[in-house]
């Protein structure tokens, strides 16, 4: 998928320099372009990582979670409602588009647990530009600990005190 969008990326921008970024899964793919765009001896200012998981060291998503952010709406976006425009509405309310939405997800699941990284150092065996500067972004919490501290202020507001 980098693959693609370096190649869109090259054609709508040829000469660079760039600035890259993603959330979750999307700053490895970020991350991969960023790579790929230096072997194409292209200059990548930045990179943006935002709560992207590190393969190898951070294990995939469970079914638990996954189950928790597909009831939540986070796969599909159920709660986001579309722009007026006509053509978007169209494909909003398509048919299947949240099954396609699950299965574009479920894959890019598949694909990170057999995703390894190259490296991005200088010395590499290619003439490369120097790897960019990256900023990196992690929530402290993950979407259980959120959920528990969201319970625990529900139930702490719902209590009386009675003296």
């Amino acid at each position: 998928m980098a693959k693609m969008y370096v190649t869109e990326i090259v054609r709508l921008d040829p000469y660079g320099p760039y600035l890259l970024g993603g959330w979750s899964v999307g700053g490895i793919l970020a991350f991969e372009a960023a790579r790929l765009l230096r072997e194409l001896n292209r200059v990548v200012q930045g990179l943006f990582l935002i709560d992207a998981p590190c393969p190898g060291t951070i294990p995939p998503l469970s079914q638990d979670t996954i189950q928790l952010l597909d009831r939540l709406g986070v796969i599909t976006s159920k709660e986001l409602q579309p722009q007026p425009r006509p053509q978007l509405q169209q494909q909003w309310r398509r048919p299947g588009r949240e099954e396609s939405i699950r299965a574009h997800f479920m894959g890019t699941i598949q694909a990170l647990k057999t995703y390894n990284p190259l490296s991005t150092r200088e010395d590499d065996a290619y003439d490369a530009p120097p790897p960019p500067k990256c900023l990196t972004l992690w929530a402290s919490d993950g979407v259980w600990e959120t959920i528990e501290k969201a319970k625990g202020a529900a139930a702490a507001a719902s209590m009386r005190n009675y003296d």
